[in-house]
C-alpha cells in the first residue's frame, strides 16, 4: 500500500514540476512522432494507408486537446489541413478526426503553443505618480483609476509591445499655492478628468509603461488651478495577477 502511495505521490510530482498543464482547448504540438491508441508499432512509417489514418501523429502538427478521460487525452488537428492533390493528402488522415494518446506520451513529447495575445484590448490603470514639468516642477501622488484602449504592435523576443490610449478620474489637491481662487487656509479636493496615452510592455505577466497626458477640472473659471490642461508624465509598473476568459469555453483541469 505504501508503495502504491508513493508512486501516486511521485507521478502526480513530476506533472507539476513538467510544467506541462493539461487543458481542454489547450493548443499544442509534438516534438517528435507520437503513438495513439491506433499505432501499429510493429509499422514505422508515419501514414497507414489501410487504415487511411495516421500510423504516429506526427510532430510539427498543431493539435488542440478535446477530451480528458482517465489516463488518455483526445485531440484533433486544428486547424484542420488543405486538401492537396499528391500521393500523400495530410487532409485525408487527420481532418475531423478523434486520436487518443496516452498521459505519458502526451507529457513525454507535447510541447505548448503559446497563443498570440489580441492585437486590441482593453484594460485598466492607475499611475502612482504624475510628474508636472511647468514652472515648480512638482510630483502628485493622487487618486486616479482610468480605463485604456491597448493595441499590441509588435513583439520583441519574449516582450510584447503595446500603445495605450486611455481617459478616466482622478482627485487634485486645490490650494492657495496652485490655485488663484482659493482662499489662504482653504483646501479643495476637486475631481479631475484625464486623458493620457503611452507605451506599455509585458513580459511574460510584469508590465511596465510610460505615458503623458492632461488633466481637466470642472469651474475653471472659478479655481484657476494652474495646471489645468497642462502636460504631466508618469510611469508605471505592474503586474498580470490573473486572465479573464472571453471565450466562453470550458477548460478542464488535470492534476
Amino acid at each position: 500500500m505504501r508503495t502504491k502511495i508513493l508512486l501516486l505521490f511521485l507521478f502526480e510530482w513530476t506533472q507539476v514540476v513538467s510544467g506541462q498543464e493539461i487543458k481542454i482547448g489547450e493548443p499544442f504540438t509534438f516534438k517528435a512522432p507520437a503513438k495513439h491508441t491506433g499505432t501499429d508499432v510493429k509499422k514505422t512509417e508515419i501514414y497507414n494507408k489501410d487504415t487511411n489514418n495516421p500510423n504516429y501523429l506526427e510532430d510539427g502538427v498543431k493539435y488542440k486537446i478535446v477530451d480528458i478521460s482517465g489516463n488518455t487525452i483526445g485531440l484533433k488537428v486544428d486547424p484542420p489541413f488543405k486538401e492537396s492533390e499528391g500521393s500523400i493528402s495530410k487532409a485525408s488522415y487527420y481532418n475531423y478526426k478523434l486520436f487518443y494518446v496516452s498521459k505519458e506520451e502526451f507529457l513525454a513529447k507535447a510541447e505548448k503553443i503559446a497563443e498570440v495575445p489580441d492585437r486590441f484590448s482593453v484594460g485598466i490603470l492607475t499611475l502612482p505618480f504624475k510628474f508636472r514639468p511647468q514652472d515648480e516642477k512638482t510630483f502628485e501622488a493622487q487618486f486616479n483609476l482610468s480605463s485604456t484602449l491597448n493595441w499590441r504592435v509588435g513583439k520583441f523576443y519574449s516582450t510584447d509591445y503595446y500603445i495605450q490610449i486611455g481617459a478616466g478620474l482622478g482627485s487634485v489637491e486645490l490650494n492657495s499655492n496652485n490655485s488663484l481662487g482659493i482662499g489662504a487656509d482653504e483646501n479643495i479636493n476637486a475631481a479631475t478628468l484625464t486623458m493620457f496615452t503611452g507605451v506599455m510592455l509585458q513580459y511574460k505577466k510584469v508590465q511596465a509603461g510610460i505615458y503623458c497626458g492632461v488633466d481637466q477640472i470642472n469651474n475653471q473659471k472659478h479655481y484657476q488651478w494652474r495646471n489645468n490642461g497642462n502636460l504631466w508624465f508618469g510611469f508605471g509598473v505592474g503586474y498580470q495577477l490573473f486572465n479573464v476568459d472571453l471565450g466562453g469555453g470550458s477548460k478542464k483541469d488535470v492534476q
